[in-house]
């Protein structure tokens, strides 16, 4: 009977080990989900005439794409393969589909890629790679655009584009070498900065989104661009023909406006012949 009594209890204490250890598996298990869950580590916000914020882990691989505007998130939706691929080819691919897009044109255009604070750079020459290889992209697709690379330096306190850095967005979007005058906000109001320029024969009011780094045709009091309205017709469209010869050419555009109303007495003319 003491036989039967120890080997029941010598069987117990085998379960209760083998339970124990049964116990432990779900710990492994749960150890392994960081790997498949990475988490982001940083943003870059790209400026092709439409804002796409591309969000990447600690090794520099892109993770999401999200387009801040209407521009954007058409190139955003056609672009479903960059999980996983480097930032510097993402943004890459991303310039050259806003040319075939119509969003950038060979004559007149200005990319901006700007760092979200706060973003942690993967290695020491992250931003100088991507730079180096976006100014590759655009000298392929055949654009004369104007790289601007803003970093942490160029964001104030609260995370926006700084002065000056608005002012060389506003310069390389209109092609320009330097203003006349200007004149407008000094810190940015609702997110945006306001400016009043003369360059020559060009002149106006304009917008430059201080997180986007988009610009904007209009007046700052009022506007409706804070709402993210892209189609508000103030805003700057660069495949506008009357944008292009303003911006382009100022001096040429009057005889261009002249023309176009001289022709139209001879239509009616024909017309009544």
């Amino acid at each position: 009977m003491k036989k039967i009594l120890a080997i029941l209890m010598s069987a117990v204490l085998l379960l209760g080990l083998f339970a124990g250890c049964g116990e432990k598996a779900p710990e492994a298990t749960e150890g392994t989900k960081p790997a498949t869950n990475p988490v982001a580590a940083g943003m870059l916000v790209l400026n092709v005439n439409g804002a796409v914020n591309v969000s990447y882990d600690a090794d520099g691989l892109v993770l999401n794409l999200e387009g801040a505007d209407i521009n954007g998130e058409v190139l955003a939706g056609e672009y479903s393969d960059y999980l996983g691929k480097s930032v510097s080819e993402v943004i890459c691919d991303l310039i050259v589909n806003s040319k075939m897009a119509g969003f950038l044109l060979p004559e007149v255009s200005c990319v901006v890629i700007k760092q979200a604070v706060g973003s942690a750079l993967p290695g020491a020459t992250f931003l100088e790679t991507i730079e180096k290889d976006a100014e590759a992209a655009i000298a392929s697709a055949e654009l004369t655009a104007e790289l601007v690379m803003l970093t942490e330096d160029n964001l104030d306190e609260d995370g926006y584009i700084n002065l000056e850095s608005a002012k060389g967005i506003l310069l390389a979007s209109l092609a320009l070498d330097s203003f006349d005058t200007i004149d407008g906000t000094v810190s940015p109001i609702d997110g945006m900065y306001g400016f009043t320029i003369t360059a020559g024969d060009l002149e106006g009011d304009f917008i430059v989104d201080a997180v986007t780094a988009l610009v904007v045709e209009g007046q700052l009091e009022g506007h409706s661009y804070g709402e993210g309205d892209l189609e508000d017709p103030d805003v700057v469209d660069p495949t506008d023909e009357t944008y292009v010869e303003e911006t382009t050419a100022p001096a040429s555009t009057e005889p261009a406006v002249d023309d176009t109303v001289a022709t139209e007495p001879v239509v009616e003319e024909e017309a009544e012949a």
